[in-house]
């Protein structure tokens, strides 16, 4: 349990930091329904992207891994998000238009998800529930000689 923890704090220092290196304004996790997320950013020109994250060998979500939402045309980097307890993510104030998202999380290997589309008629795109196996090799052993 204590090996857990420390991981736990160690991925949300991890993803923190490159969510505010890369980003002036996290956008807040959406508890809406989806029809009240498509109702409220449709007006603004904007929608949101949605899922949750699991991993694939355990089953359990992952908690505070970091999404980063990249324009399919120019790869320019546009927003992101983390994912909060239960896996689950919303990335929202997204301009319409194309887009790409890398998720990142210790342990894993960076995933990366293309074909993402924000448009006036369908300002929400659910990614469903996405599976993430756990990296082969995480650490090697050192030798430290002084």
């Amino acid at each position: 349990m204590k090996y857990r923890s420390l991981r736990i704090c160690l991925l949300l220092a991890f993803s923190l930091s490159v969510i505010s290196s890369a980003l002036a304004k996290e956008p807040e996790a959406a508890e809406p329904g989806t029809a009240e997320l498509a109702a409220s950013q449709q007006g603004q020109g904007r929608g949101v992207v949605t899922g949750t994250l699991m991993d694939e060998q355990t089953r359990e979500p992952l908690m505070f891994a970091s999404l980063v939402l990249y324009a399919e045309a120019d790869s320019a980097m546009v927003t992101g998000g983390i994912s909060d307890e239960s896996g689950r993510f919303a990335i929202e104030q997204v301009p319409f238009g194309r887009y790409y998202v890398e998720v990142n999380f210790v342990g894993y290997p960076k995933v990366t998800y293309d074909g993402i589309r924000i448009v006036r008629g369908e300002p929400v795109y659910d990614m469903g529930t996405i599976w993430i196996e756990p990296g082969a090799a995480l650490l090697s052993e050192v030798t430290v000689e002084a």
